[in-house]
């Protein structure tokens, strides 16, 4: 203690151990006491603000079959480190509920930031007990009529600088006249929300999660023709989900969008969406082998490729019919078990190619 101006004060303390030091020590902080050191003083949020200046995505699993212990866990473990998050995305087994689990969630996390929580066929991530990769398939995994072994959790929580998120409706409607008002509101809404944050129209990222009963169809139609080429669009459209705390489930969909901040802070780089086929994917189903092709002409004169091919271990041939049949078969026995589904550009010459083949 020294006495400065005729009063004595405090000098040394945490001031004495170095800018980088202290940066290091609040970079190890878990994101409630990360936030309340931003608020010490001006130096110390430069800091914070310096520490958070990338993406980053948090997610943890949990396979507790109590409700309450598992959202304890991998709240606890998404939060250990510094993050200030803008999204929450949860993945639920059939035993746990919806409404419960994204209550739960939203008291640890704030109702300030998109929280969607789905149900899922099986989950995959790192287990927070051993913290190793753990992948779980409810399909495959033997149940009960009470779905007593479909308990567990996964939850993601994002922080993008320079991005804002939203979550955005689309509302349940029979089919018709209505449902096209509808889908085109869904698509305004989008664009609006966009717009008023952003400096252009188009997100460079969009979500969906939509009900298993739902005709995503015309939705992605729209949204495909009405987008920017550059905005990235994927989605699970195979699962029930919850988006707020309202009672009962009256949307179709819901678009978690993702738009560039116009009053982003100095520093921040741009967020780019951006997809890829992981080279982990492994080839599914039989091997198929060309036996002949040849191009054959209709009534009309219009040319088709008829191809013939033998299935590994086989000498029957097959046709091109038979074989698209085949991988349709295979592809619905499949898709409960992937997450996720991709808007393909240029759909139309995509369909042309199909019946051409």
């Amino acid at each position: 203690m020294e006495e400065v101006a005729g009063k004595k004060v405090v000098v040394g303390g945490i001031n004495l151990i170095g800018e980088d030091t202290l940066e290091e020590i609040l970079s190890r902080l878990p994101a409630s006491s990360f936030a309340s050191a931003t608020c010490v003083n001006r130096s110390w949020s430069h800091l914070c603000n310096r520490i958070l200046t990338k993406p980053k995505l948090v997610s943890a699993l949990s396979l507790n079959p109590n409700l309450n212990v598992a959202v304890s866990e991998v709240v606890e473990k998404v939060l250990a480190q510094p993050i200030r998050p803008h999204f929450a995305i949860a993945s639920i087994g059939s035993k746990f509920s919806l409404p419960a689990t994204r209550k739960l969630i939203a008291s640890r996390l704030g109702t300030g930031i998109p929280i969607i929580v789905s149900e899922a066929y099986g989950i995959i991530g790192k287990d927070v007990l051993t913290g190793h990769h753990k992948e779980v398939n409810w399909l495959e995994t033997d149940v009960d009529e009470t779905g007593k072994n479909c308990a567990g959790i996964v939850l993601t929580v994002g922080f993008l600088p320079g991005l804002k998120v939203c979550s955005i409706p689309l509302m349940k409607t029979v089919e018709g006249p209505s449902q096209q008002s509808t889908i085109d509101k869904f698509v305004t809404d989008i664009k609006d929300y966009t717009a008023s944050v952003s400096d252009c129209n188009s997100p460079v990222g969009i979500i969906l999660f939509a009900d298993r009963n739902a005709d995503m169809g015309a939705v992605l139609e729209k949204m495909d023709c009405a987008m920017s080429k550059e905005t990235i669009i994927i989605g699970d459209e195979s699962n029930c989900f919850l988006w707020n705390d309202g009672e009962g489930f009256k949307e179709d969909a819901i678009a978690l969008v993702f738009a560039t901040d116009r009053d982003k802070p100095g520093g921040i780089g741009e967020v780019h969406f951006s997809l890829a086929l992981s080279t982990g994917v492994s080839p599914v189903g039989p091997v198929y082998k060309a036996a002949s092709v040849r191009v054959v002409k209709d009534e009309e004169g219009i040319c088709y490729t008829w191809l013939t091919a033998r299935r590994k271990g086989s000498l029957e041939k097959l046709d091109g019919q038979v074989i698209l049949e085949e991988i349709d078969d295979m592809y619905l026995r499949l898709i409960e078990l992937v997450k996720g589904l991709t808007v393909t550009r240029n759909m139309e010459s995509f369909s042309h190619h199909l019946q051409n083949f």
